[in-house]
């Protein structure tokens, strides 16, 4: 079939007839052309709310130092995009502590697969409202910030 931002569709394809998921980490910008496709994607946004220590992670990785202050400047912009569009990302994971995030992010995909157990779906719930919360915290304080920073400088 094609590639497509290097992912081959076969490759897709074949995860879905197998009845399996396919996590592919985009930026916004790919995952706004994605959604265009006939995969009919789950959207899930895996967000730091700390980005000091989101920057102390990257340092252990190869990325260069423009690298990670870009990566870490998108932040603002991807909690801003989940705020402009309610219900683009179909659930959103903070990041903060890996471990937690990452039995988050499994018990979601496990949940999308229909083969989570009670237990799991009633927590990944709770988890959802809380992370919705927290961001929805961290936005209020970013603008009480701008407010603040713009009456200062008046």
């Amino acid at each position: 079939m094609g590639d497509w931002y290097g992912i081959q569709w076969d490759a897709i394809e074949n995860v879905a007839r197998q009845e399996l998921a396919c996590i592919i980490d985009m930026e916004l910008e790919a995952l706004l052309s994605f959604k265009q496709t006939y995969f009919e994607p789950r959207c899930v946004l895996v967000l730091t709310l700390d980005n000091l220590a989101q920057a102390q992670r990257l340092q252990r990785s190869i990325l260069s130092s423009g690298d990670i202050e870009q990566a870490c400047s998108r932040t603002d912009l991807y909690a801003e995009y989940n705020r402009d569009h309610p219900g683009f990302f179909d659930a959103v994971i903070v990041s903060d502590n890996l471990t937690e995030a990452y039995s988050n992010l499994r018990t979601l995909v496990l949940n999308y697969l229909g083969v989570a157990s009670q237990d799991q779906q009633q927590m990944m719930q709770e988890q959802q409202q809380t992370n919705q919360s927290l961001l929805m915290q961290r936005q209020l304080s970013n603008v009480n910030d701008t407010m603040l920073m713009s009456s200062t400088t008046v």
